[in-house]
């Protein structure tokens, strides 16, 4: 035992050993032990997240595209990390969302956006359907239908802004101005008032170059969920040093944080506080969630304002998203542009028809649902 003792006597070596003993014996265990060890794929994916690290951080988002050519090379199912499969066959659809066998959901994925405490960052399935259930109702079509109104202020806004843009003879970045809309609306709907972006005549650029900043490190928050935390707690200069882009994000969850409060408070006191700037009118979003079933626990400050800061950007970045792809698309085919103008000019010649019967015009109907279809499978 005289190399037993000659190892415990330098710590150092003693640690070099248990590093590469611990390597190797958790390679077996990925490579040909592992439960996921008999389904195919690089071997390297199969070893390590830095397989998938490398595609998404050092080849800025590329790991989806890899998965692609995984399965033209393997097949259907194959090992995509340690620890998942990725089934690109529309038969195991009942299998892999069946309601009779719930799954539980992939932290890896749900703690890159800095929200565990929301719906999306909730990786237990009971848990997840609790926080869900409260907000299900307000993504129905009755009760977007009763937006109407709301959606009509906000669109005559964005044509006035791109109106005005238009005299400035330069190119505009719709992207910014769909976002600038799609982020007002979301937010009145959600809290019962608007961040005003389309109010910035230049429909507020900073904050659609943030929303882009956040996926983009999304990929390496999914590698590395700490650094948000860490973001949260440097001060604001140190952040924006790092990350220009980031700064605001964390803004804006402080922001969220501060409406939470100020709504509770109002809410306790029967809506007379001092000074009280915010007026949230019944049947939004985050009255629903306070007044809801939920434990007392689930309706704190921080909690609420994590999920309220996922409603707004999940759903304000992927709808300004789909907006401009649709553009892009009709721009890019004038026929098809064309036909839809002549079916709008016919059916609704005054610009005055309700969203309903708008669900009713087949063409521009089916080119919607055929674009935002399309969109999704590249996405895949």
């Amino acid at each position: 035992m005289d190399w037993w003792n000659a190892i415990t006597a330098q710590p150092i070596v003693a640690l070099g050993v248990i590093g590469v003993t611990y390597g190797v014996w958790l390679a077996t265990y990925r490579l040909w032990l592992s439960p996921l060890a008999h389904f195919p794929g690089p071997k390297l994916a199969a070893l390590t997240m830095w397989y998938e690290f490398y595609y998404d951080s050092f080849l800025e988002g590329q790991y989806t595209f890899r998965i692609a050519e995984m399965h033209r090379k393997y097949g259907a199912i194959v090992r995509i990390s340690p620890f998942e499969l990725h089934i690109d066959d529309p038969e195991y659809y009942e299998i892999l969302y069946s309601r009779d066998k719930p799954r539980n959901k992939s932290l890896h994925l749900t703690g890159m956006f800095g929200a565990p405490a929301s719906a999306f960052g909730s990786v237990d399935h009971r848990r997840h359907r609790i926080r869900r259930q409260p907000m299900n109702p307000f993504f129905s079509h009755q009760r977007i239908r009763q937006l109407e109104p709301m959606l009509r202020k906000m669109i005559d806004k964005l044509r006035k802004g791109m109106r005005a843009w238009k005299e400035r003879d330069t190119p505009l970045h719709v992207y910014h101005a769909f976002n600038a809309y799609t982020t007002d609306v979301v937010v009145e709907y959600s809290m019962g008032e608007s961040f005003h972006y389309l109010d910035d005549p230049d429909f507020t650029p900073q904050w659609s170059k943030t929303i882009e900043a956040i996926v983009q490190v999304g990929v390496q928050f999914k590698q590395f969920r700490w650094v948000f935390r860490l973001f949260e707690l440097l001060p604001r200069w140190l952040v924006v040093r790092i990350n220009p882009h980031i700064g605001p994000v964390i803004d804006q969850k402080m922001e969220s944080l501060r409406l939470a409060k100020s709504i509770i408070d109002s809410q306790a006191t029967g809506g007379n506080l001092a000074n009280d700037k915010v007026s949230v009118p019944k049947g939004t979003l985050f009255h629903a969630l306070l007044d809801s079933k939920l434990p007392p626990e689930e309706k704190a400050p921080g909690r609420l304002s994590q999920e309220v800061f996922t409603v707004i950007s999940a759903g304000g970045e992927t709808t300004a998203k789909n907006l401009t792809t649709l553009t892009f698309h009709l721009l890019n085919n004038p026929d098809k542009l064309q036909r839809l103008r002549d079916e709008l000019n016919r059916l609704d010649p005054d610009g005055t028809a309700t969203l309903v019967e708008y669900e009713t015009m087949p063409y521009l109907v089916s080119y919607s649902i055929h674009n935002f279809q399309s969109m999704e499978c590249r996405n895949i």
